[in-house]
């Protein structure tokens, strides 16, 4: 067991960290969640310290370990999976006073950057040297190391590639018997200097080090960018786009799919109407190139192909337009999460899309829940969300406790078990966390999760990095 943080103990961490410390419970709670909206994975930490520097960390590390007390890292706290929640108590770690820019080196194309930088105070620095960074989770308000913690991905991925691509380095504080920051990675883009313990750490959600520093590849911005909105008939017409928009050598930054429930009800919620229209299912795909006459040469190519898989119609965003598309399908999550009890992050192979959203359909149907669905289509990271409401005829209904809580896990399990007739994974770009760790084995050979149990031993024996995330330790 752990050991609960004393009277001591917390005069020990305030010699550590000089006043930042929190302990009154109601300046705890913000820090007893993340964005998951299930609200009996809530837990309160004992306390909540907040370093400025790595040996800072280090400190609050060597005495947790000597007591044996949980730390839990925590960046803005907008995961969608239990990630940061203290479910051991003990100390929340939270990076958000570690913002600082250190470096934009316009000349490598990279950034330095503490873990508590968040994407939207990090966009105008990056912009100033006409670059940016390219992945687009969701939330500007995510912070550069939970991004990196949970490897997010976003819209972007499948121009640019995950937050993996993007990262060239970190400085990772470790607690004893190592006790120090370890550098991995470099500068450099290519690098095939022994094992990948960079690679490990991205994704790795806090438990095996916390990152204090980060080196990250930035893009050029483009010189124009335009999104094109596909509606059709049908989801399969519109997911068989995907393949031939590809194999034909186009490569959008963005090829996202939605369907018109949920367009529906976010319009509603909004009070404003959206920029979607005319048809049951719509693909967003954004493109952009060095000219106007490329941009357009692309934009007819594609819009071909489009119309070769019936689609009916095919319109054209751009400037503010273009920014009102992009504002809506970030803030689809956000209207409807009021009736949503989890958002499933899983990832299928991108032909198998349109068979597993019907796989949805008939879920939805067989246990009378609505599980509105939209995704990236490019990659195929599919977000299924399990509901407490029914959508009938445009309007939704309530449904009452007892009957959300029969249906939630019977529902959750059909859907993953779809994902894996279907060679899919369960997370694409959210990470595993506290309300996915259950499936993880289902997707996973048994050497494979040994072998991430012998890593996590290694690099913290005593288990006191977010423990409980991922799998549990015997």
């Amino acid at each position: 067991m752990y050991r609960k943080v004393d009277d001591r103990i917390l005069g020990l961490l305030e010699g550590i960290v000089e006043g930042q410390v929190v302990r009154d419970e109601d300046l705890l709670e913000p820090y007893s969640h993340d964005e998951c909206a299930l609200r009996e994975i809530w837990r309160l930490p004992e306390v909540v310290v907040k370093p400025t520097s790595d040996r800072q960390v280090l400190d609050v590390l060597e005495l947790a370990y000597k007591e044996h007390i949980p730390v839990t890292a925590r960046g803005s706290g907008t995961g969608l999976c239990g990630g940061c929640v203290p479910i051991y108590g003990g100390i929340v770690l939270s990076l958000e006073n570690m913002n600082r820019v250190l470096d934009v080196d316009a000349d490598n194309l990279i950034a330095v950057v503490e873990p508590g930088v968040t994407l939207m105070q990090f966009a105008p620095e990056a912009q100033k040297e006409g670059l940016f960074f390219s992945p687009r989770p969701g939330d500007e308000s995510a912070s550069f190391g939970g991004i990196v913690a949970t490897n997010a991905g976003g819209s972007r991925a499948l121009g640019y590639g995950t937050t993996r691509d993007c990262t060239l380095a970190l400085e990772v504080a470790l607690p004893p018997p190592y006790g120090g920051i370890v550098h991995l990675g470099g500068r450099t883009v290519k690098n095939s200097s022994g094992y990948s313990l960079l690679h490990l750490m991205v994704g790795s959600e806090g438990t095996l080090g916390i990152v204090t520093k980060q080196v990250m590849r930035l893009d050029p911005l483009p010189v124009v960018t335009n999104t094109l909105i596909v509606p059709y008939e049908s989801l399969h017409d519109a997911i068989g786009t995907v393949p031939d928009i590809l194999k034909k050598g186009f490569r959008p930054t963005a090829l996202e799919f939605v369907q018109q429930d949920v367009i529906t009800v976010a319009e509603r919620k909004r009070e404003k109407k959206s920029r979607f229209s005319g048809g049951q299912a719509y693909l967003m795909i954004e493109i952009d190139a060095t000219t106007e006459e490329e941009l357009e040469r692309i934009a007819e190519g594609i819009a071909g192909v489009c119309e070769e898989h019936n689609c009916v119609d095919v319109f054209l965003a751009a400037g503010r337009e273009q920014e009102e598309v992009w504002d809506f399908r970030g803030k689809l999550y956000e209207a409807i999460k009021e009736y949503t009890l989890e958002i499933l992050d899983i990832v299928v192979p991108p032909a198998e899309i349109a068979n597993h959203v019907d796989a949805v359909q008939r879920i939805s149907e067989q246990y009378g829940v609505w599980i509105p669905t939209y995704g990236h289509a490019g990659d195929g990271n599919v977000h299924s969300h399990v509901m407490k409401v029914r959508f009938k005829d445009g309007d939704l209904e309530w449904m009452e406790e007892e009957e959300w809580r029969r249906v939630y896990t019977p529902v959750r399990d059909a859907l993953h078990e779809d994902a894996l007739k279907r060679g899919g994974l369960v997370s694409g770009e959210h990470g595993i966390g506290l309300v996915k760790k259950k499936y993880l084995p289902m997707f996973s050979d048994k050497i494979r999760i040994e072998l991430m149990k012998k890593v996590k031993r290694e690099f913290d024996p005593r288990n006191i990095l977010n423990p409980g995330k991922i799998f549990d330790l015997e």
